[in-house]
């Protein structure tokens, strides 16, 4: 999908619709940022548990670990998809109100 986003947003912009290319070109930058979500979350609470804990120079099993990076990137992904498409639907009303006010 992250692929797709941006060869439509391409597309849009060679015909000139740059509205549709700036909601795809969100789409194309929000799946791209759930890696750093994922990261960020990851480190902020290994080190929030590790704190909790008071566990120093102790490390997780494999499976542990495995399903800790899978959890936090789901939860990074549909963060950061979530997001783009709000700022989507954002731009979308503003649109709308911008073409109320002209008309």
């Amino acid at each position: 999908r992250f692929l797709y986003c941006v060869i439509v947003a391409v597309n849009f912009a060679k015909a000139n619709e740059f509205q549709q290319h700036q909601y795809w070109m969100i789409r194309h930058c929000s799946l791209g940022m759930w890696v750093v979500v994922q990261r960020f979350l990851g480190v902020i609470l290994t080190q929030l548990y590790g704190m909790m804990y008071d566990i120093k120079n102790i490390t997780a099993s494999f499976a542990f670990q495995g399903l800790f990076f899978l959890g936090i990137g789901i939860f990074g992904i549909v963060l950061s998809v979530a997001t783009g498409e709000y700022s989507i639907l954002l731009l979308k009303k503003k649109v709308l109100v911008k073409s109320k006010c002209i008309n």
